[in-house]
């Protein structure tokens, strides 16, 4: 599962908007493959004190992972 990260942060110098959208997908990716054994719980904390990379990673999960 590593290797989705890995291979997503791997282009970074090329074009930041299509390298985020790599990340975010791998990001789903794992998650989903995780979530594949049973629930997978999330806890949110401080929310409010989140960057912008953040809220737009949050922002795309909640599209992705239903």
């Amino acid at each position: 599962m590593a290797d989705l990260i890995t291979s997503a942060d791997a282009d970074s110098g090329k074009n930041d908007d299509i390298s985020q959208f790599k990340l975010f997908e791998s990001f789903a990716q794992l998650l989903k493959a995780i979530a594949d054994d049973g629930p997978l719980p999330v806890m949110l904390d401080d929310l409010h004190w989140a960057d912008q990379a953040s809220l737009g990673l949050l922002e795309y999960l909640a599209g992705e992972i239903v």
